[in-house]
C-alpha cells in the first residue's frame, strides 16, 4: 500500500507574512511587554523609599516626600493601564492606541525619576549624588530587561532617567562629576544601539514562532488528509485482498483444468497431424500459467496475505528434492544440474517460501540460459548456511544488475534467452527474503556467469 502524498491537496493556512500576523506579532510584543513591566511600579517604589531614607539626613523633608509622592502617582498611573488594558475586549483594533498610552506613562513615570533625580540631589554633599547616580543607572539597566520588546519605550526611559543627571553632572565640573558624566554619555549610547538589538531579536523569535504555529496547523491539517487518504488506501489494499484471495481460487482451478485438459489432448492427438498445434497450444497454456502464479503471488506479497510458518527443518533433503525434480527439466537445455550439501543441516525458518525463493533462482538459469553448468551448493557460515545458486552462463550486464529485482524488469535479450515471461520471477525473491528476513548477494560477470547467494539461520535470531 502506498499513498501519493503530491496528491493530497495542500491546505491554506494564513500565511506568516499577512498583515494580520505582523499586526498578531504586534499584540504579542505588547503582551510580552506588559507582562514583564507589570510589576516594575511596585519595585521602584520601595526603591524610592529606600533612597528616601538614604537622603534624608542631607536633603530638605518636603522635597523628599513630595517627590516620594510623585513617584507613587506616576506609578499607579502605569497600575491603572495594566488594569485598564486586562479589561479590554479587543486590544488587536485599538493597539496602536494602547501603544500610545503605555509609552505616555513610560514617559511620565521615567520623568519623575529622572527629573526627580536632579531636584533631590544634596547640593553640599557630592557623595550623595553619586548613590542617587547609581540608583538611577540601576533603574537604567532594569529598563533595559525590561522594556526590550519596545525600543520606542525603551530610548524613553533610559535618556528621561539619565540624560537630566548627565547634565547636571557636566555642568558642576570637577573630574569624578565629569568622568561620571562621560561615562554616562558612553552607556546610554550603548544601550541605544543595544535597544535595536533587542528589539529585532525578539521580533525575530515571535516571528519564527508564528512560523512554527503556520507549519502546525499546515501539518495537522496535512496529517487530517493523510489520514483520510490512508483510511482509503486500506480500505482499498483489504478489497484487493479479498480479490486476490477469491483470484487464487477462482483463477488457478480453471488454469489447472485447462493444464490437464491440454496435457490429455496432447496424448490422445499425438503422431496425428494436429500433434504441432496441441504443443504449441500447450506451451502457450504453460506459460499463460506460470505468468498468473507469479502475478498472484506477486500481488499476495504486496498485501500481506502470504503467511510465514518458520520451524526447523534439513536442509539436504530440500536440496537433494530440488536436484532429483530439475535434472530432467535442465537436461533438455543441455544445462548439467550439480548440488552439494552436507547431512543433517537444519535451519530455522518457512521451508515453503524457502522453497519457493530456490525455484525461483533456479527457473531463472533454466528459462535464460543454456550449455552450461549449475550448480546448488550449501556451505556452513558459523550462525548461518550459505546456499548458492550459481550458473557459468552469459551473466547479467552490470547497468542491469540493480534492476533484476524490480518487477517486470527483463535484461534486453542478448546471449540471454527471453521466453516471454512478466519478470516476475526475482522480484519474487527480493520480496520472499524480506518476508523472512534473509540476507541476500549477487555477483555477476558478462561472459561468466551469475551467482545468488542466502543466507539462512540455524536458529531463531
Amino acid at each position: 500500500m502506498s499513498v501519493d502524498v503530491n496528491s493530497i491537496p495542500s491546505p491554506n493556512p494564513v500565511e506568516p507574512q499577512s498583515a494580520a500576523t505582523s499586526q498578531r506579532i504586534r499584540l504579542r510584543k505588547f503582551d510580552l511587554l506588559l507582562s514583564q513591566s507589570s510589576p516594575t511600579p511596585l519595585v521602584s517604589v520601595g526603591m524610592a523609599v529606600l533612597l528616601v531614607l538614604l537622603l534624608w539626613p542631607v536633603q530638605d523633608h518636603r522635597v523628599l516626600v513630595l517627590w516620594l509622592v510623585f513617584i507613587g502617582l506616576s506609578g499607579l498611573l502605569r497600575v491603572s493601564l495594566f488594569w485598564w488594558y486586562a479589561g479590554s475586549v479587543n486590544a488587536m483594533v485599538d493597539l496602536s492606541r494602547w501603544i500610545f498610552y503605555y509609552r505616555a506613562t513610560v514617559s511620565a513615570y521615567f520623568l519623575v525619576w529622572g527629573l526627580g533625580g536632579v531636584w533631590i540631589m544634596p547640593p553640599d554633599s557630592p557623595m550623595h549624588h553619586f548613590v542617587v547616580l547609581y540608583f538611577l543607572m540601576g533603574l537604567a539597566g532594569s529598563a533595559i530587561s525590561v522594556l526590550s520588546a519596545d525600543r520606542v519605550s525603551l530610548m524613553i526611559a533610559i535618556y528621561s532617567l539619565l540624560l537630566p543627571s548627565l547634565i547636571w553632572f557636566a555642568a558642576i565640573g570637577g573630574v569624578l562629576h565629569s568622568v561620571s558624566a562621560v561615562a554616562g554619555f558612553v552607556y546610554l549610547l550603548s544601550a541605544s544601539r543595544s535597544s535595536g538589538v533587542f528589539d529585532g531579536t525578539i521580533t525575530e523569535n515571535l516571528e519564527l514562532a508564528e512560523r512554527l504555529a503556520f507549519e502546525k496547523e499546515r501539518a495537522e491539517q496535512m496529517a487530517v488528509q493523510i489520514g483520510d487518504a490512508l483510511d482509503k488506501a486500506y480500505k482499498a489494499d483489504d478489497a484487493k485482498a479479498k480479490f486476490f484471495a477469491a483470484a487464487n481460487h477462482d483463477l488457478k482451478q480453471p488454469m489447472q483444468a485447462i493444464c490437464i485438459m491440454s496435457d490429455v489432448l496432447s496424448k490422445r492427438l499425438r503422431g496425428t497431424e494436429s500433434a504441432e498445434i496441441v504443443q504449441s497450444l500447450q506451451r502457450a497454456v504453460d506459460t499463460l500459467s506460470d505468468q498468473l502464479s507469479g502475478f498472484l503471488e506477486v500481488s499476495n506479497l504486496d498485501v500481506g496475505a502470504t503467511p510465514v510458518r518458520k520451524d526447523y527443518f534439513f536442509l539436504d533433503q530440500l536440496v537433494a528434492a530440488l536436484e532429483y525434480e530439475y535434472r530432467p527439466l535442465a537436461a533438455k537445455r543441455n544445462i548439467r544440474v550439480k548440488a552439494w550439501c552436507p547431512n543433517i543441516m537444519q535451519v530455522y525458518t518457512d521451508p515453503i517460501l524457502l522453497e519457493r525463493i530456490i525455484r525461483n533462482l533456479i527457473a531463472n538459469v533454466l528459462v535464460h540460459t543454456r550449455d552450461c553448468d549449475l550448480t546448488l551448493h550449501v556451505d556452513d557460515e558459523g550462525q548461518y548456511y550459505r546456499i548458492e545458486v550459481a550458473d557459468n552462463g552469459p551473466g547479467i550486464p552490470v547497468d542491469a544488475q540493480a534492476l533484476i529485482f524490480e518487477e517486470f524488469y527483463q535484461i534486453p535479450s542478448g546471449d540471454r534467452e527471453n521466453h516471454g515471461g512478466l519478470g516476475l520471477g526475482l522480484s519474487i525473491v527480493r520480496r520472499l527474503d524480506q518476508l523472512l528476513g534473509l540476507k541476500r548477494d549477487m555477483t555477476s560477470a558478462e561472459g561468466e556467469g551469475t551467482m545468488f547467494c542466502m543466507y539462512v539461520p540455524k536458529h531463531p535470531n
